[in-house]
């Protein structure tokens, strides 16, 4: 199978995984791999505020009406139910590193900091604690809000750092920001110490601020019953730590309609932990997702998990890259009789002209015991798209590194595996480098240029081409023709046919100023397809040998190339 130099870039993010040193102190570069040991600075820590026209102590629980005003709190406060109220803009809550506890008795709604009001501006809470009392407080469902350790409901501008907060009442977000635009949340620590979600659709957040635009939270620690951090269009996630304790279905560390997700570590366990879900035409760079499911849900009992998820249109325009995605599994987990098992990836695009990368990520997915479902990139959720392209990852399980197709849904559309690093871990019999799970639902896919170890490989495939479903992958490589005139000069313009063993022709192009001309060329197929219809059979149609043919300046000249692994060839004409 082809080879790579020792310089490539598939050693480097190995290399960098195993061997954090390779990156200093721990310092995370723009887009450096994500890895378990970097350094982000993330947690308390005080911040700067702005200038006000006045000052005022707070002694106990207030009304902050005084615009252009910074409230100092001088002391520990208890309130019995909420603590502060802002009605105008330009204030500072100064908390000057004391606490504040809210809802020490039984109350409908209590928050620790309510910004009342619509279109206030310039709101910041800095430097001290938030935390929510004994008194039973439960959120509003369908909202989440009443019970918030910090409730604003239109706010611009609006900026919380420096601040520790711990809460527990059931159905309630931690920080909610309900809209509004530019959020500025850093250098903070929410700690949601709750369990209760009555209904897991409307999620429950430790950070919400999901119709905000370009919200930016950065440098802060989150634990979650459900949601980590979710932020609207235009966000900007980064140098977060998030621990997911799912109690529920679709419990994500960071969500975002939109923006970049980059540098955070993600680390889920409990019922359904998904790392990182985003939305449309954003980025997600350089983040290490840790995940695995370990409680039984009530909803769906065993539930999985996955490092991250894009299904059902989400994900269209996404770039993802340089993050290390690691999933474990265990059929019988620490012998409780739980079956946890999962996708890292948990892909797929419904539409065709939909577009998503995946390039230079480390993805793996382990199980302890040869059984369990431990899929690296499962696309199952209705794909369509070409246009899903997995490129230039290192992908290491020992159940399965591709998963086309499982009881979530098909892997039509013929997504694309390009220059990959296929790795088979471990010595289970169970394992197979690409598999389906559902026999009557179609799985395909285009593999190009894929580098194979430790046993890996595209003949060790279980597609279920015995059933209803079209099962039908291509292998091919590349091929670049290099044609050169009689003194060695590279011909431009010089034009290059590339026929398979039919004779049919398989590309067509022309030389570029280094005489060159590139193309991916399929060696076979590995399909249950005849004339559009399941044969319920595994055939194999070879592809190659294929023949060049090169002309230029009235001279022609023939090759045949066998292609079982990618080439560079020399044609003098």
């Amino acid at each position: 199978m082809r080879r790579r130099g020792a310089g490539s870039l598939i050693v480097l993010l190995l290399g960098a995984l195993l061997c954090p040193g390779l990156f200093p102190g721990g310092r995370a570069l723009s887009h450096d791999l994500g890895i378990r040991e970097m350094v982000l600075d993330a947690g308390v820590s005080p911040v700067g505020k702005p200038l006000r026209g006045r000052i005022k102590e707070l002694t106990g629980p207030a009304t902050l009406d005084q615009p252009d005003t910074e409230y100092v709190v001088v002391n520990d406060i208890t309130a019995e139910g909420t603590a502060f109220t802002v009605t105008a803009s330009g204030v500072t809550l100064n908390l000057n590193g004391y606490t504040v506890t809210y809802g020490t008795q039984d109350a409908k709604a209590a928050y620790g900091v309510s910004v009342e009001g619509v279109k206030r501006k310039n709101i910041v809470l800095v430097n001290g604690r938030i935390v929510q009392g004994e008194g039973k407080c439960r959120g509003k469902p369908g909202s989440g809000k009443n019970c918030n350790p910090v409730y604003a409901y239109e706010t611009f501008g609006m900026e919380i750092g420096g601040v520790e907060i711990s809460y527990h009442a059931a159905d309630t977000h931690g920080i909610y920001l309900q809209w509004g635009r530019d959020a500025h949340i850093h250098h903070s620590v929410i700690r949601d110490l709750g369990t209760g979600v009555k209904d897991r659709h409307q999620g429950i957040d430790a950070l919400r601020a999901g119709k905000v635009v370009g919200a930016k939270v950065h440098h802060t620690i989150v634990k979650t019953r459900q949601v980590g951090i979710r932020v609207g269009e235009e966000g900007m996630v980064y140098n977060n730590e998030v621990h997911i304790d799912s109690r529920v279905t679709n419990s994500v560390g960071i969500s975002a309609a939109g923006g970049m997700i980059h540098h955070n570590k993600v680390f889920g366990s409990g019922v359904h932990p998904i790392g990182i879900w985003p939305g449309r035409s954003g980025k997600v760079f350089s983040n290490y997702v840790e995940v695995q499911s370990t409680r039984e849900g009530d909803e769906y009992g065993d539930t999985g998990a996955a490092c991250l998820r894009m299904t059902w249109g989400s994900g269209d325009g996404m770039e993802v890259m340089y993050n290390t995605f690691l999933l474990r599994a265990s059929r019988d987990y620490k012998g409780a009789g739980f079956n946890s098992w999962g996708r890292a990836l948990f892909v797929g695009l419904p539409k065709a002209e939909q577009k998503a990368e995946f390039h230079n990520n480390v993805i793996i997915a382990l199980n302890d015991d040869g059984k369990a479902k431990a899929a690296a990139i499962a696309v199952v959720c209705g794909n369509m798209s070409p246009h899903l392209v997995f490129r230039n990852n290192r992908v290491e399980s020992n159940w399965a590194n591709v998963l086309l197709a499982d009881n979530y849904g098909h892997a039509d559309g013929y997504a694309r595996f390009i220059d990959n690093t296929f790795v088979k871990r471990d010595n289970y019999s169970n394992y197979k480098t690409v598999k389906s799970q559902y026999s009557s639902l179609p799985s395909t896919g285009v593999f190009t240029g894929n580098t194979m170890e430790n046993g890996a490989s595209m003949e060790d495939i279980d597609l279920e081409f015995s059933g209803k479903g079209r099962k039908e992958i291509t292998v091919g490589w590349h091929l670049t023709v290099e044609v050169r005139d009689s003194d060695g000069t590279p011909v431009r313009d010089a034009a290059v046919v590339i026929q398979d063993r039919k004779g049919e022709t398989v590309f067509e192009g022309i030389t570029d100023d280094g005489g060159r001309a590139a193309a991916d060329v399929v060696q076979y197929l590995l399909t249950n397809v005849h004339e559009g219809e399941s044969t319920g059979k595994r055939m194999k149609i070879r592809k190659t040998p294929h023949t060049v043919v090169v002309s230029y300046g009235g001279k022609t000249r023939k090759r045949s190339v066998p292609i079982e692994d990618s080439k560079f060839i020399h044609i003098r004409i």
